[in-house]
């Protein structure tokens, strides 16, 4: 494994290895971190210092002490709104190159309240399988359950359905991806 301060130099010969092990050449040794996608970064800290495979799933099976224990890592899901006159939006750019954005909308709450981040949470109960419900919804706030995505579209705007709805089926019902 790598020792705790390794250097970035190190980690991202560490990340070369990896790859060439694994058949991928996105870098030669030495690397610089503009070669590197950050989830082989991750990959190689999950190996190195866990011995946690790319492979590895929240349903895999876990060691004795870990059996059972809730995992509740927080998470911020980007909520823009119009604050202040000022108009944010999150924009997303899809693989094929076109542009989507949204902005949050609330039934409850005028959008001036709606924070520009929202905490949520993924949870999980660990050495229980991948097939288990999440003890705990998505959501960190009652308000976000109300929370809905507009998109912009020509001649108006799309509103989802709300959000807690697809937290649900995304995040909460399984713990396998």
């Amino acid at each position: 494994g790598l020792a705790s301060g390794t250097s970035a130099g190190a980690l991202l010969n560490a990340v070369a290895k990896m790859e060439s092990l694994h058949g991928a050449s996105s870098c030669q040794v030495p690397c610089t971190a503009e070669d590197v996608p950050w989830s082989l970064v991750n990959a190689v800290i999950l190996l190195s210092t866990a011995d946690l495979p790319p492979t590895a799933t929240l349903g895999d099976p876990v060691n004795s002490w870990a059996k059972s224990k809730w995992w509740l890592p927080s998470v911020s899901v980007a909520t823009p709104a119009v604050h202040n006159h000022r108009d944010f939006h999150v924009t997303v750019l899809n693989e094929n190159g076109t542009n989507v954005s949204y902005q949050v909308k609330s039934r409850k709450h005028a959008n001036a309240d709606i924070p520009l981040y929202t905490p949520a949470k993924f949870s999980v109960i660990l050495g229980d399988g991948a097939h288990n419900q999440a003890p705990l919804p998505f959501c960190a706030t009652a308000d976000c359950f109300d929370y809905r995505l507009e998109y912009p579209v020509s001649g108006g705007a799309l509103l989802s359905r709300p959000l807690w709805e697809g937290y649900v089926s995304a995040f909460s019902n399984v713990a396998e991806t």
